[in-house]
């Protein structure tokens, strides 16, 4: 079964309070007339204090910059243990040493001799962030060409893919999908969840930075790169790992379907796609998808790709919200968040979920009830409920017996009170969604008249 990789949902505390009242304050201590009591200054009123600017050291252990720069040359400097310590030394100097070392932490990447020390490099790059498009543009071909001397299982192609996937669309190029594509099959599975990662997050859509004007969409710079989704869908969601199918799969939805201008060709550029997922998504027994959670993601893709199947899978999603791995309801909860109003076809399982006793399962179906606006509102009766059950097991005494460890104990409290955030923060949300605006059909014109 794949493990969930849940992004942690943040939940603001919801705090108030009325603003203390001086009106009953005795006559002989009130200040003359003409001396006015000021208001007390709220929350939201006192200025926030500045930022205090971070003082980077212009010397670590007793070295300058420059001359930890200069430790990083394979040429200069043979002992690798020291060059190491110049790699990971350089971003402590902050915002100088991404400036002035990224040069030379790019050439460590492409020529030293050591794997050991050129993935540190790969991770340092990928750590400091970048300033400039120029920046980005400089180590995404350090690591584009160093891609080009690894070998099978090489530790530098999975540290690579993983740095180039947190780069983002802006850094892809023909070089850099093409080296990334040419690792889809390495023997190293995590590896190959790597690359999965990497094609969804580089070859994705690449939007314009600049503001749209009023009333117009973004632009787009660049479409989903059609390479990235044939490697997906073609080669990768039949991989042996179902932590890389899992990874394809997701990457294909980040990708979306396949771009075409005009709608009547649509559907013949997409078949080659559908009927891989479609494929997948026989029973075992035939060769289809074994892995119940990459199973609901590829129902997903489905839908995506045809939109005429939801009412078919939507029921189908929901069915796995009462299976018996905990990760596969959450997965189930999480697939049926992203299509939101849409998801009322396993209204009945999703409001199961919130009877069940893990919190994590709990969370996954408030969520996906936020998601659906103002359809999840027949779900407030049930989280009312849960509220008023999580506030009396914190009001509850700890320490019962059969229950001595006082690790468990204060575990178990601290979870109430993140599902008790939770939950309020659902409710609110919930409560104030509105129904989404009927359209408004235009009327018909009479036949002979413009």
């Amino acid at each position: 079964m794949v493990p969930v990789r849940l992004l942690r949902w943040v939940v603001p505390a919801l705090l108030g309070s009325a603003p203390l009242s001086l009106s009953q304050v005795p006559p002989a201590a009130q200040p003359p007339a003409t001396q006015p009591v000021p208001p007390a200054a709220t929350a939201a009123e006192v200025p926030p204090k500045p930022p205090v600017p971070i003082k980077w050291p212009t010397e670590v252990s007793g070295r300058k910059l420059s001359e930890w720069i200069a430790d990083l040359s394979s040429s200069r400097n043979l002992d690798p243990s020291l060059r190491d310590a110049a790699v990971k030394t350089i971003p402590m100097f902050g915002p100088d040493g991404r400036k002035l070392g990224l040069a030379g932490l790019c050439n460590v990447i492409k020529t030293d001799p050591d794997p050991g020390v050129r993935v540190n490099a790969i991770l340092v790059v990928g750590g400091m962030g970048f300033e400039t498009k120029e920046e980005m543009r400089q180590a995404t071909s350090a690591i584009a060409e160093v891609l080009k001397l690894t070998i099978n299982g090489s530790m530098i192609r999975l540290h690579a893919t993983r740095t180039l996937a947190s780069f983002g669309p802006e850094a892809a190029t023909i070089d850099v999908i093409g080296g990334v594509l040419t690792m889809a099959t390495d023997p190293a599975w995590e590896t190959r969840q790597g690359v999965a990662a990497a094609l969804g997050r580089l070859g994705a859509t690449l939007y314009d930075d600049k503001t749209p004007a009023p009333g117009k969409p973004v632009e787009i710079k660049r479409h989903a790169s059609k390479a990235a989704m044939d490697k997906l869908a073609f080669t990768m969601i039949r991989d042996p790992s179902a932590v890389v199918r899992m990874e394809a799969v997701q990457s294909l939805l980040v990708l979306g379907p396949p771009h075409e201008e005009n709608p009547t060709k649509y559907v013949a550029l997409v078949k080659p796609y559908l009927d891989a997922v479609t494929l997948r998504l026989k029973d075992a027994k035939d060769k289809g998808e074994t892995d119940n959670g990459v199973r609901i993601w590829l129902m997903l893709i489905n839908m995506m790709y045809d939109d005429r199947t939801f009412d078919a899978l939507v029921p189908k999603i929901g069915y796995y919200i009462n299976a018996v791995e905990v990760a596969v309801r959450v997965h189930a909860l999480n697939a049926l968040a992203i299509i939101g109003p849409r998801a009322h076809g396993a209204a009945s399982e999703i409001r199961s979920a919130l009877a069940q006793k893990e919190p994590l399962v709990i969370v996954a179906a408030a969520e996906c009830l936020v998601a659906m606006g103002d359809a999840g509102k027949y779900a407030l009766p049930d989280l009312e409920r849960l509220k008023t059950e999580t506030e009396a097991r914190l009001a509850m005494k700890r320490g019962l017996p059969g229950t001595p460890n006082e690790f468990v104990e204060k575990k178990a409290e601290a979870d109430d009170k993140l599902l008790k955030k939770a939950i309020e923060n659902a409710i609110k949300i919930i409560t104030e969604a509105k129904k989404p605006e009927a359209k408004k059909e235009e009327p018909k014109k009479e036949p002979g008249k413009n």
